[in-house]
């Protein structure tokens, strides 16, 4: 690693967190990560519990005087969204995270630093190895496949929890108790296609310089979506030249804002100089209008782009342009009643193109139920409209606001008195784990609370270290007062 942890607290944690960090631990590759925390379980005479998925169990008795106090479970994920910057050479199933502090704040070498959720892991794992301190009995969570539609949560069997109030430690920032979040689902649409042989000369657009981030906690920060924008221009493009689309791949993750797209396109050669002239207008204009929320954005053409299938026919390739171009992408509900908080959104996250279809995946996020069935349909209809099929998949329920929780009123009184500052009690549009612990375990009292970590889901997350020793002497301090019976 590439940073010196000696100087910071909590030590032990960030030594934790260093270590993990090693581990190449994306969605659905989890597997060592979850004999990692086993292994320490096995070392600190705790016990603890694997199952199929690599979810993991770790509990740990009160201390002398606690032991039957009332549990609290303590919960987070493993695994981590997989983003990096093009000209970054790293394998994320292979290589760990390179780790470097810059101020006071850690950031990874041109990757993600998947904070969300080493946050929570370390956290715990710092808890359930400490023994000079009081506490009440502590059963910790570690679930997989969070970031693919938390797949590992569905699968938690809640014989094995006792606990019957949670703090979920995702979330943030600093300073925020969350009560509340959004339900959503992946909605896949799928264009076949047919093509022929690629005739005229080939261009590349390549763009490049958007910020992304997380598609529920910055989906209302009017950040350019790449797969949008692409559409945008391909469909200005297609008014002054026969352009035929060759391929289009924008996005990693439907829960990540996408950065980049790249579209080759096949043209005649004379019509070349009018459509350079119509993208680069399109450019200028783009980045007047993201000049606030995302002024980096650039529209890099490649002549002579290699094109390894043949260009769509005219027919399709204007279908599937058209119903990109026409496609919702953003924020589509806002509540005045709960601070502006976001209700119902959705995000064109990932375009991927074979040689026999486009597919184009979104998650849409919402709130209200009534608003995802809206939502949903919208895309349906859409598809259907232009020869396409949309595929709902992986739903997940909505984290409902709890009037009279107990477990939130502790937590604030805590707070006063361990900063002499108000926590603030918020709803949130990002997609928790809670609702599925939830609806498994209906009488749970559930709070969730983070870092102060930016831009998630991107290479330029960042995470700020004085807030992670913050916060965690914030649930220190709740867990000793829960040893003195409140």
């Amino acid at each position: 690693m590439d940073y010196v942890i000696q100087n910071r607290e909590p030590k032990d944690a960030l030594r934790y967190f260093e270590e993990l960090s090693a581990i190449p631990r994306g969605s659905r590759n989890e597997k060592a990560a979850a004999e990692y925390l086993m292994a320490f379980a096995k070392e600190h005479g705790l016990w603890c519990h694997m199952d199929e998925l690599y979810n993991v169990y770790i509990k740990k008795p009160g201390t002398p005087g606690c032991e039957n106090l009332p549990p609290v479970l303590m919960q987070g994920h493993t695994d981590i969204v997989c983003e990096k910057n093009q000209d970054t050479v790293h394998d994320f199933e292979k290589d760990g995270l390179k780790l470097y502090v810059e101020g006071n704040m850690l950031k990874a070498k041109g990757t993600t630093l998947g904070a969300d959720d080493a946050v929570a892991v370390t956290y715990m794992m710092s808890f359930l190895a400490r023994n000079d301190f009081p506490h009440p009995p502590l059963e910790c969570v570690f679930t997989t496949q969070e970031e693919i539609g938390l797949n590992g949560a569905y699968i938690i069997d809640p014989d094995l929890i006792k606990a019957r109030r949670m703090l979920n430690i995702d979330s943030g920032p600093e300073g925020v108790l969350v009560v509340g979040a959004a339900g959503g689902q992946n909605i896949v649409i799928t264009k076949e296609v047919t093509r022929e042989p690629v005739q005229g000369i080939t261009l590349g657009l390549h763009i490049r310089g958007l910020f992304g981030g997380h598609s529920g906690r910055m989906i209302d920060k009017e950040r350019g979506n790449a797969n949008k924008l692409m559409a945008r221009l391909l469909h200005y493009g297609a008014k002054v030249a026969d352009l035929r689309l060759v391929s289009i791949s924008g996005g990693d993750k439907a829960n990540a804002i996408p950065r980049e797209c790249d579209a080759v396109i096949a043209l005649p050669a004379g019509q070349k100089d009018a459509l350079v002239k119509v993208l680069r207008e399109q450019e200028a204009m783009i980045q007047d209008e993201l000049a606030f929320s995302d002024a980096g954005f650039v529209l890099n053409l490649e002549e002579n782009a290699p094109a390894t299938m043949g260009m769509i026919t005219k027919e399709c390739g204007d279908q599937l342009v058209q119903m990109m171009f026409l496609a919702p992408c953003g924020v589509v509900a806002k509540s005045m009643a709960l601070k502006d908080l976001t209700v119902c959104s959705l995000n064109m996250g990932v375009s991927r193109t074979s040689e026999e279809a486009v597919v184009i995946t979104y998650s849409v996020r919402s709130s209200q139920d009534s608003l995802l069935e809206l939502t949903r349909e919208r895309l349906i209809c859409l598809a259907d409209t232009f020869g396409a099929k949309a595929d709902p998949k992986d739903a997940y329920p909505s984290w409902k606001y709890k009037p009279d929780s107990p477990l939130r009123h502790f937590c604030e009184k805590v707070y006063k008195e361990h900063t002499g500052e108000d926590l603030k009690v918020e709803a949130v549009h990002g997609g928790l784990e809670c609702g599925v612990f939830l609806s498994k375990m209906p009488d749970m009292d559930i709070v969730a609370l983070g870092v102060n970590n930016y831009n998630a889901h991107t290479p330029q997350e960042t995470m700020d270290l004085d807030s992670y020793g913050r916060v965690y002497t914030y649930i220190e301090a709740l867990l000793r007062k829960m040893a003195e019976g409140e």
